[in-house]
């Protein structure tokens, strides 16, 4: 073995190797400039110091070449820098794949080969075969039995789903089916086995019973056999034929072609199959516990990331029957309740008239179905187990439809959870929260420019909505306009809720405007009388809340029609376990709002339309740019003219134009950067 000092020592030698052929490649091809750097970074990269050394000077010979051998750098910039890289770097690609498969090739000198021989070598190489797919040919072997392997036939038994899959390849069989449902479990669990017949010398193109499936009882009696194209028959005639057509030795013809004793050859190929497979299924008859196992085992894979808060179960029975069920568990802590013994203490009727509203509240406002609600309590928490229905066929089939009701469900899990408090809520088990308790029509009274969205109706999405009315913004604009500005695009849910155009950087542009607003009136109020139903000490504690947001409202009813675009504040509280000290401080908040809501809506509706404005300037220099970009690129195919001068020209611009040029987007979008045609503008 090599120490340390040979391998550090052959390591260094590589390096300094490759950086001397590398000075002479870039010298030999100087006129290249850094391209031959390019070059050297790109095979170093796939291959290392080493490969540099090896291939450099072939990467560049070879472009070079290709190239029609530039002798200037004036010719190089001519051909285009980029058409070179691509092409070098497309040629590096090969010379990759040469490295890597130098072992498996004739020509083993790379300098011998041009590039178009060069690509035509590593092209036609045969794929060799991955490790997957050894894995998969073991396990398939593994998984089956084999029955018969003589004269160009291989004839196996399968026990799984997975070699029925792997030997039925290029068939239309349901016991092989990967993009469909596979019934290879559900026929082994009715008492059926296979013998799949693959005749190597065949192809789908020459007969259809190239592969063949033979179906049998569980006492080994032949019931009949499907071809490739997955047509039945009842008689195994057609693949005798196609025996006689894949057995060399009797010159590949059709049977009803052959002599007698070449007939009787072909016959016992195929009765030694037949009475092979009789007798392994006699010996171990269809078995459906394996298959279920390994089925439902899969089955539960599968759903393993998609399953979140659910338990589910399995057992394969040994009548061939798949039992399995799930549900739901959902524990409140006793520390939540208005009295911690309370649950400890329920009598039978009570605790199944909890259960019984759960579960109809379940079912009405979820459309989740449960059979069973069980109450257990203990001295640290209440738990409720609730079992959801499984009355499906008692196959893995039933158990993957019962698992996709489940995920279903799951995602409904905030909503259980929701139901159950609401339930605990209605007995006066649990104390209602802040949402639960506030009073809609109490706070409308008290607010003159806003009202409540009331959604509090829809378990585990519950939320209330604090919004004020709409205001004018003084633009006309089309919905596309907006969109161009990254507003998001309004939406309704599945609730029926509608959403507005939203830009969180302007909303929250506007809630530091009115940051700095509250500030200076809180100073004010504080010199004056208290602000009315806000206590004086609380004034220097108010700050707007991230959640209050802007939203646009109204615009072109229709793409490309432009129509008068309003503005709304919003509040939205949808936190059920919101504390009492932040639900009214948010309340707080929406007053002060309303007190000074002028001044409020004034900076909002300024800084809308400076967003706006500068927004859709911005744009329009982004597109001419674009414009002028693409145009410089095209070159006029009728006069073979380049427009390179006429570009430029364009670049003679006023100083204003110049101006405009040099500011970027985000100041663009700044509200307090000067715009170029502004008095307090200076030059950078």
């Amino acid at each position: 073995m090599k120490d340390i000092n040979e391998e550090i020592n052959e390591y260094l030698n590589e390096i300094i190797l490759s950086e001397a052929r590398f000075k002479d490649v870039k010298a030999k091809y100087s006129q290249y400039m850094e391209l031959v750097d390019s070059a050297r970074d790109y095979i170093k990269g796939k291959l290392g110091d080493k490969g540099v050394s090896k291939y450099i000077l072939y990467v560049m010979k070879e472009t070079h070449r290709m190239m029609d051998e530039p002798e200037t750098k004036y010719e190089v910039i001519q051909i285009g820098t980029q058409d070179i890289a691509s092409v070098m770097f497309d040629l590096i690609d090969l010379v990759e794949k040469f490295e890597k498969n130098v072992a498996r090739l004739k020509e083993k000198d790379i300098y011998k080969l041009n590039a178009n021989e060069l690509e035509n070598l590593v092209d036609t190489l045969p794929t060799p075969e991955s490790e997957e797919k050894r894995e998969r040919r073991k396990k398939a072997r593994e998984e089956s039995d084999v029955l018969y392997n003589e004269n160009d036939v291989l004839a196996v038994r399968p026990l799984t789903e997975f070699a029925a899959t792997y030997y039925g390849m290029a068939t239309r069989w349901c016991i092989s089916a990967t993009d469909c449902r596979n019934y290879f479990d559900q026929y082994t669990a009715d008492g059926k086995a296979f013998a799949m017949v693959i005749l190597r010398n065949l192809t789908p193109e020459d007969n259809d019973f190239y592969k063949a499936a033979l179906v049998y009882d569980s006492d080994g009696e032949f019931e009949s056999l499907f071809d490739g194209p997955d047509d039945e028959h009842y008689d195994t005639n057609g693949l005798r034929n196609a025996i006689a057509l894949n057995h060399k030795r009797t010159g590949q013809n059709p049977f009803d072609d052959l002599d007698d004793e070449e007939q009787e050859e072909i016959n016992d190929i195929l009765n030694q199959i037949m009475d092979n497979a009789s007798a392994n299924i006699m010996d171990s008859p269809p078995d459906a516990t394996a298959a279920y196992e390994e089925a439902a085992e899969r089955i539960e894979e599968e759903f393993r990331d998609r399953i979140e808060h659910a338990h589910y179960y399995h057992e394969v029975m040994d009548e061939g029957q798949l039992y399995y069920s799930g549900g739901f568990n959902v524990s409140i802590e006793t520390s939540r309740f208005d009295e911690p013994e309370h649950m400890k203490y329920l009598n039978y009727q009570e605790e199944s008239e909890i259960a019984d509203d759960i579960r109809s509240m379940l079912d009405r406002e979820l459309s989740v179905y449960v059979n069973e609600v069980e109450i257990q309590s203990d001295d640290d928490e209440t738990e409720f187990r609730m079992d959801i229905y499984a009355d499906g066929e008692a196959t893995p089939d039933g158990y993957e439809r019962y698992l996709e009701e489940l995920a279903e469900f799951d995602g409904k899990y905030k909503g259980i959870v929701r139901v159950v408090e609401l339930v605990l809520q209605k007995y006066d088990i649990l104390p209602k929260g802040q949402l639960e308790s506030f009073d809609d029509a109490a706070f409308e009274r008290e607010t003159e420019n806003f009202s409540v969205i009331d959604r509090r109706e829809y378990p585990g999405d519950e939320e209330i909505v604090l919004r004020s009315d709409r205001e004018p913004v003084g633009m006309l604009l089309t919905p596309e306009q907006l969109q161009d500005l990254n507003f998001s695009t309004p939406y309704t849910t599945g609730s029926g809720r509608t959403y507005a155009f939203f830009n969180k950087s302007l909303s929250d542009r506007i809630a530091g405007k009115l940051s700095t607003i509250n500030q200076k009136i809180a100073a004010s109020l504080r010199k004056q009388l208290p602000l009315p139903g806000i206590p004086q000490e609380k004034i220097k504690e108010l700050t707007i809340p991230e959640m209050l947001e802007v939203r646009i409202v109204g615009g072109g009813a229709r793409p490309g029609n432009s129509g008068e675009v309003y503005f709304i504040f919003q509040i939205t509280v949808d936190d059920v376990k919101i504390t009492k000290e932040n639900f009214t401080m948010v309340l707080d908040i929406i007053k002060f709002i309303d007190q000074n809501y002028s001044e409020m809506v004034e900076v909002a509706k300024n800084t809308i339309k400076i967003f706006i404005t500068q927004g859709l300037k911005a744009r329009d220099i982004v597109d001419k740019e674009k414009a002028a970009a693409e145009k410089l690129a095209k070159v006029d195919s009728q006069d073979g003219t380049d427009p390179v001068n006429e570009y430029f020209s364009e670049l003679v611009k006023t100083d204003l134009e110049k101006r405009i040029n040099k500011m970027t987007i985000n100041e663009w979008l700044d509200p307090e950067c000067p715009a170029p045609w502004d008095e307090d503008y200076e030059d950078k």
